[in-house]
């Protein structure tokens, strides 16, 4: 049996063999092949998949990120009412061809450009 804990991802076209138990807040990479347990709170990938990094060292890198490269609110989504012009001011602000579209922070909105 195989068992998986809550709010783990398991990335498309995982393999898992029987009797794994992949632990809470804990994200499988796509493609990967479970062999084995995959502890709480972790990121695994691979073939065997392997722990990679914690999910909180996942969320340093990613808070360093944000605080790099521009930021945009849902309303610069075509779904959520951006326009043209929204679209093209987004495109000109991404130097090197990234950014991040964040959901508004309850108290003081989200990081905008």
């Amino acid at each position: 049996m195989i068992e998986v804990g809550d709010r783990a991802f398991i990335g498309a076209y995982t393999i898992m063999m029987p009797n794994v138990h992949i632990g809470a807040d804990t994200i499988i990479a796509a493609g990967s092949v479970v062999t084995k347990d995959i502890p709480a709170g972790v990121v695994a990938a691979g073939n065997p998949a392997r722990v990679i990094r914690t999910i909180a060292d996942l969320q340093e890198k990613t808070n360093a990120k944000l605080a790099q490269i521009p930021c945009f609110g849902e309303e610069y989504r075509m779904k959520c009412g951006g326009t043209v012009a929204m679209r093209k001011s987004m495109l000109k602000a991404m130097a090197n061809g990234e950014c991040y579209i964040v959901k508004p922070a309850a108290a003081g909105g989200s990081r905008g450009n």
